[in-house]
Formats: structure tokens, C-alpha cells, sequence
């Protein structure tokens, strides 16, 4: 008799106590100490929902009145992946993901910026990328999803099974068989139809009146050239992302002088002699028609 008047005195008291600490915590928003956690734009769903305990538990030293009086539930990113245990599960991990530094990049209970992140954009990005944003800044030309700041069009934030991080496979080859799924990230944003007709008046503008200069440098069997053979995937110091200098094989770089016209433009490039495209002139396209089409 004696034990079941303890239990039962254990579980009201236990009840008493979870009861506190769900009043304590929906009152953790309204209080003077932790009011501000509800300001902007993005409240952490169990910040919003008074759910503090799910992150936080008692100490049992005072509080309010002492910072040490709750503690995390666990440490770093375990504590995230209680919740979100589906990050970080693919092959390339990113560093943070994988250092369990989930607060590199978000913050834990509100933010101005979607899910929860520390900084705009790809400002967020650009904190640990300098070296990305010095291309950037520095670039005649940017490559949209980059300069728009949505890094996230062609990266996967948490983990990927390509690399780096990419959302699809990329080659990291020079050349690469002409195949829809070498270039599946490309073709999220760009229409593959530059790259299949022979030729189109419309499906590109780099083409030498109505002859699609995408499908003789890309499209083939064996040695087609990747998008990076000539253009920087996040920015270019010419026209059109294309890059002045190109890593090439071994230790050459291949030069590119793109000279832009109203029509077209003049490539000088160290893999073949100056060529010379314009969209409307048809003298132009059978004069060089047999010098461009004709060779490899």
C-alpha cells in the first residue's frame, strides 16, 4: 500500500512538472527575457510552437535568473538530427554538414532569411566561398543562378551524390560523349535543343547563320566538348562566361579571345585557327562552311 501511494505521488508530481515546463515554455515568447524570438520573418517551428523543451532541459539551477539554467538536449548537429535525420545521409557531405556545424549556416530559433539561414543569397555562401565571390565580383560576365544569388539552382546545400554537391552529374572530363544525362544539370536551366540540330534559326545564337556551332563542339559520339571547355560555371572574364584561359591538358592552358559583334564574333583559341560566325550573313556561312564544318 505504501508503494502505490509513492507511485502515485511520483506521477502527480512528474505530471506537475511537465505541465510547468510546456507553461514555461509557451511562455518563453511573451516574457520580457525571450520576446525577441518571435520578431522576424522566420520562427523555428518549436520556438513558434512553444515547444523549448524539445532543444532545451532544466539544469535545476534558477531561472530565470542564471543562463545555466537550461542546457541542449545534445550537442552540435546531433541535436539537429534528432528532427532532421535526413541530412547529411548522401555520399558528398558538406563540410559543415559533415563537422556537425549545422550553425555556420542557420541560426537555431529565428531568422529574416528562409529556413533559418544566417545570410541572404548567396552571401551565406560567400562567407566560407571567397574565392567564388572574388569571381564573381571580379567577372565581365556572371552566370545568373550565381550573381542572383541562388547557388542552390545547380548545388544541393547538405549533401549530394555528385560532386561537388552538384544537384546532377556533371563530367569533370574535357570531352564527354554527347548523352542527355552528361549534361542533366545543365539542361535544369538551358533547353537541349541547342544541342540537336544541326541546323536551327533559333534554338541558339552561337551559330553561323543558320549551322549550330553548340552541336559541332558538343554534340558527338566520342569527344564532344563539355559547357567548361570554354565557359566558367560561375562567372567569365569575356562575354558570355567564356574564360580567357581554360584548363586544358596537363599543366596548358588553352587561350580564348572572344571578339563579340552585333551578329556573332571571332574566336581566337589555341585549339583551332581564328573563326569568325555571324547569325544573318549567308556570304559569311558558305565562305566558312567547309573550314569550320569540315574538321573535327
Amino acid at each position: 500500500m505504501k508503494k502505490l501511494v509513492l507511485w502515485g505521488a511520483v506521477q502527480f508530481f512528474a505530471s506537475f512538472l511537465f505541465a510547468s515546463s510546456v507553461a514555461a515554455a509557451d511562455g518563453c515568447l511573451v516574457s520580457d527575457c525571450h520576446a525577441d524570438l518571435a520578431l522576424p520573418k522566420v520562427v523555428h517551428s518549436p520556438v513558434s510552437e512553444g515547444e523549448c523543451e524539445s532543444c532545451h532541459q532544466a539544469t535545476g539551477a534558477k531561472h530565470p535568473g542564471s543562463a545555466k539554467g537550461f542546457k541542449a538536449v545534445a550537442r552540435g548537429g546531433e541535436l539537429c538530427l534528432q528532427c532532421h535525420d535526413d541530412v547529411g545521409n548522401e555520399p558528398n557531405r558538406h563540410g559543415p554538414v559533415r563537422a556537425g556545424r549545422c550553425n555556420f549556416c542557420h541560426t537555431p530559433h529565428a531568422s529574416d532569411n528562409p529556413a533559418l539561414l544566417l545570410g541572404s543569397g548567396n552571401k551565406i555562401c560567400f562567407y566560407c566561398h571567397g574565392g567564388i565571390e572574388r569571381i564573381v565580383k571580379n567577372a565581365r560576365s556572371q552566370h545568373a543562378p550565381v550573381a542572383e544569388g541562388r547557388c542552390w539552382d545547380c548545388h544541393k546545400p547538405h549533401g549530394s551524390e555528385f560532386k561537388p554537391l552538384l544537384k546532377d552529374y556533371y563530367p569533370a572530363e574535357f570531352y564527354t560523349p554527347y548523352r542527355y544525362e552528361n549534361f542533366a544539370l545543365c539542361f535544369r536551366c538551358h533547353d537541349d535543343r541547342a544541342f540537336l540540330y544541326e541546323r536551327t534559326s533559333e534554338a541558339t545564337s552561337f551559330r553561323n547563320g543558320d549551322y549550330n556551332l553548340h552541336v559541332l563542339h558538343v554534340n558527338k559520339a566520342k569527344k564532344g566538348r563539355v559547357c567548361k571547355s570554354c565557359h566558367g560555371v560561375h562567372g567569365g572574364d569575356q562575354d558570355k562566361l567564356i574564360l580567357s584561359k581554360i584548363p586544358g591538358f596537363g599543366s596548358w592552358e588553352i587561350p580564348i579571345n572572344f571578339q563579340r559583334t552585333a551578329n556573332g564574333g571571332t574566336c581566337f583559341v589555341g585549339c583551332h585557327k581564328p573563326k569568325t560566325y555571324d547569325r544573318l550573313s549567308q556570304q559569311q556561312i558558305l565562305r566558312e562552311q567547309k573550314t569550320i564544318f569540315g574538321q573535327e
